[in-house]
């Protein structure tokens, strides 16, 4: 490991990051300056499902089906992120859509009240 002086990296102008190359010439340690640092791209940030979305798409999802699904079936079938379902919203669906969870050897299953 080598210390090179701050003063030293200001006046090469070198950055965090900075592609270097070392080589040796004689007796002597060589570091050349190969390119600048790699722009990170930001990712975009990523949109938020609303929580009327959510129970829309929750809604049709098990609307018509009457062995009901879990919820690692719900997302993997819907593609969504989040590894657990917010709770709050969970409680707000069972009043707005009749949403209903029972223990089943499947896990806890997840079905619509019909009317």
């Amino acid at each position: 490991m080598i210390t090179i002086p701050e003063h030293r990296i200001t006046k090469l102008e070198w950055e965090a990051g900075c592609e270097l190359k070392d080589s040796i010439e004689g007796r002597s340690l060589v570091i050349d300056y190969l390119s600048p640092p790699k722009k990170r791209e930001k990712k975009a940030p990523e949109v938020k499902m609303s929580y009327e979305d959510f129970r829309g798409k929750i809604k049709s999802t098990l609307e018509y089906n009457d062995n009901g699904m879990t919820w690692t079936e719900i997302r993997n079938y819907l593609r969504l992120q989040q590894v657990v379902p917010n709770n709050k919203w969970v409680r707000q669906m069972q009043k707005d859509i009749g949403l209903i969870r029972l223990k089943d050897p499947r896990g806890i299953v997840w079905r619509i009240r019909h009317v």
